[in-house]
């Protein structure tokens, strides 16, 4: 349990408003406990003088540490700043409690007045600053001050909620390591911040890495109990000469007098013609369909984003793939650009364009590893150098068809969707970072 002493003598037990648990090291104590004198700005308007030599600063002028003076900022001169001039120190901690809650800066001898936004208080010796500003800083106190805040427009805070905030409080040396680890964090950040760009292209490429990595056979173990790929494509021959579609190509990897990479024994190289059921038309019957274009595709998140609801009345007459729950589509229009996405349950009810080819997986490949081997560099690099045109270079649907792609056995393509998919979701988190 946590205890409150007063100056009387009395005892309080406060567990009731500890906000979280700290080390046994650490102690809770009200900021009233740590600081000398606490107090605000003046509550009107100084007289202001052009020529003044102080400078009249509110909540608005303090900012990360540091007092702002800004164009905008009104002067006084040295008799009204010995009328208000308050007991600032190079102890003295600034901090915004009306309007803005919680801006906040050093005092550096700068030659200020106060107005009534800006509180100030001397933090007692042997209490780092640089800590009580990590915890001004810090999202507790934030939730705090506009808990304790009055006001539904603009925001107040009192200065007594500003004295009764519970601190925890570390042992001194412990504070001075916070600070410096934070500060190392905040340079870390500040860099991030400055780099935002590169991070972002660095971000995307290792996700094409990590694709790449997977369809080379080096991104998972290889697992000596895995059916062989070879398996597969036994069931697949059956599988097409079930449905009675002739297979144009054999997976024997001499088709492919050049392979562009070694892949482990247990996997085999197959073409299009192996990998993909055949596409399929289909028109739109109700009144209204949902119709994915090029437009619809999200090409950074690889998701279609906005398919289109249009009346059957006005269907174009590119509105004809049919598209199915864990089919690819792969746009043939700058294949470069990557308009390639997923379909899932909830898309699989609309029509594509004759703009994509429509990867449909035969039984024995996972749906989603296809879809990760689409995205892959290999193939999209790959296909890029079929285009044609000037206005529109695109490939066609014998590109696709006649290309060689890496298969595994069908566990390991599990493993590497599992791996690929937590990978990313790793790196679309640091992406998040970095906006």
């Amino acid at each position: 349990s946590y205890y409150e002493k007063f100056a009387d003598g009395t005892v309080k037990c406060i567990d009731e408003e500890i906000p979280f648990e700290i080390p046994e090291s650490w102690e809770w104590c009200r900021l009233g406990n740590i600081i000398t004198v606490l107090g605000d700005g003046i509550h009107g308007t100084p007289k202001y003088d052009e020529n003044g030599d102080y400078f009249f600063i509110n909540g608005n002028n303090l900012e990360d540490g540091k007092i702002i003076i800004r164009a905008s900022t009104k002067t006084v001169h040295i008799s009204e700043y010995e009328r208000y001039q308050k007991p600032l120190t190079k102890r003295t901690v600034l901090v915004s409690i009306n309007g803005t809650l919680g801006n906040i800066a050093f005092f550096n001898s700068e030659q200020i007045i106060l107005g009534k936004s800006a509180c100030y208080f001397n933090v007692c010796e042997n209490i780092d600053l640089s800590y009580i500003k990590n915890i001004i800083d810090s999202k507790y106190f934030h939730a705090y001050a506009h808990d304790q805040a009055t006001g539904s427009t603009i925001k107040n805070l009192s200065l007594l909620a500003m004295r009764e905030i519970l601190v925890p409080l570390p042992p001194y040396k412990e504070q001075i390591k916070i600070s410096q680890e934070t500060s190392k964090l905040e340079f870390i950040v500040e860099n991030i911040e400055d780099n935002k760009e590169q991070l972002s292209i660095f971000i995307k490429a290792a996700k094409y890495r990590v694709l790449d990595l997977a369809i080379r056979g080096k991104l998972v173990p290889q697992d000596p109990n895995d059916e062989p790929a070879s398996a597969l494509l036994k069931r697949i021959k059956a599988e097409r000469l079930e449905s009675k579609k002739k297979a144009s190509k054999t997976s024997d990897n001499s088709h492919y007098e050049n392979l562009p990479f070694e892949i482990p024994k247990n996997w085999v190289w197959l073409s299009g013609y192996e990998c993909f059921k055949p596409m399929t038309s289909v028109k739109p019957i109700e009144k209204s369909f949902c119709y994915i274009d090029i437009d619809a595709i999200d090409n950074i998140q690889n998701i279609v984003k906005s398919p289109k609801v249009i009346l059957t009345s006005e269907a174009p007459s590119r509105a004809t793939r049919e598209v199915n729950d864990g089919d690819t589509i792969f746009s043939m229009v700058r294949p470069y650009l990557r308009n390639i996405a997923y379909i899932d349950k909830t898309l699989s009810s609309c029509i594509a364009s004759t703009g994509f080819f429509v990867c449909k997986p035969m039984i024995a490949l996972h749906p989603r590893y296809l879809y990760y081997m689409m995205l892959s560099d290999f193939v999209v690099n790959g296909l890029n150098q079929f285009m044609k045109g000037d206005n529109s270079p695109s490939i066609n649907n014998d590109n696709i068809l006649s290309w060689f792609y890496p298969i595994p056995p069908y566990n390991e393509q599990v493993r590497i969707v599992g791996t690929v998919q937590n990978l990313h979701t790793l790196l679309d988190d640091a992406s998040l970072l970095v906006q």
